[in-house]
């Protein structure tokens, strides 16, 4: 699969996807008709020492073990599977090994901080998103770190028609940054770049055509 970009000299854009012109604009009226709305990117404020000293405490406490090393204390897989379900979280065990954040040695230990940490910015994570689905209605996550998350929105109210306001997403997420913890963020109507690998994605879901055969593509001006 490939996709090429072709800007013009008249500042528009068109582009190719698996050989065949799929939609030529500006780049504004391309994002006004491909952008599903705004990107938010947060990046989080990282744990404190009492915060990472508390969790350990109760994770610790989870597994019956003394811990006499306090966070340092190394446990194993199964132990950290079955604080997160004492914590009311058994599903996220296989989303910590599924990112890959942390990293188990050959012993299947690790050491406790470190489950902690991506513990507690999930909980961030977490909430925030929760946050912006009961004030933006529904939202998609494009991205996510341990520490940071991209999510977009619909650039219209709930009734599908008006324009929802720059402004007032800036205003809640200042007004709410440090309960959110967020240490910094920013927000931008969705990029070209971000367009175009929307349809290569949808690309790589189609059938693809048989090699050497190029097919009729609807081209579509905006």
């Amino acid at each position: 699969m490939i996709i090429i970009v072709l800007p013009t000299r008249m500042n528009v854009n068109s582009f190719q996807v698996g050989g065949a012109l799929r939609c030529l604009g500006s780049g504004q009226r391309l994002r006004s008709k491909y952008g599903s709305g705004y990107q938010i990117e947060v990046g989080f404020v990282n744990p404190s020492e009492d915060e990472i000293t508390m969790k350990s405490n109760e994770m610790l406490h989870a597994i019956g073990s003394q811990g006499v090393h306090g966070m340092h204390t190394e446990v194993t897989s199964k132990e950290v599977e079955a604080a997160f379900a004492a914590l009311g979280k058994p599903s996220w065990h296989s989303r910590l090994l599924a990112e890959g954040g942390i990293v188990f040695d050959k012993a299947d230990r690790v050491t406790l901080v470190n489950v902690v940490v991506w513990f507690l910015l999930e909980e961030k994570v977490e909430f925030l998103l929760s946050f912006f689905s009961a004030n933006f209605g529904q939202i998609q996550v494009r991205e996510r770190q341990i520490n940071k998350v991209r999510v977009e929105l619909s650039a219209f109210m709930d009734d599908g028609v008006t324009k929802r306001p720059l402004s007032s997403i800036f205003g809640t997420v200042e007004g709410n940054k440090d309960m959110l913890g967020v240490l910094d963020y920013s927000i931008s109507q969705t990029s070209l770049e971000q367009i175009f690998n929307q349809f290569a994605a949808q690309q790589e879901e189609e059938t693809g055509a048989v090699a050497g055969i190029v097919t009729a593509a609807k081209v579509e001006e905006v």
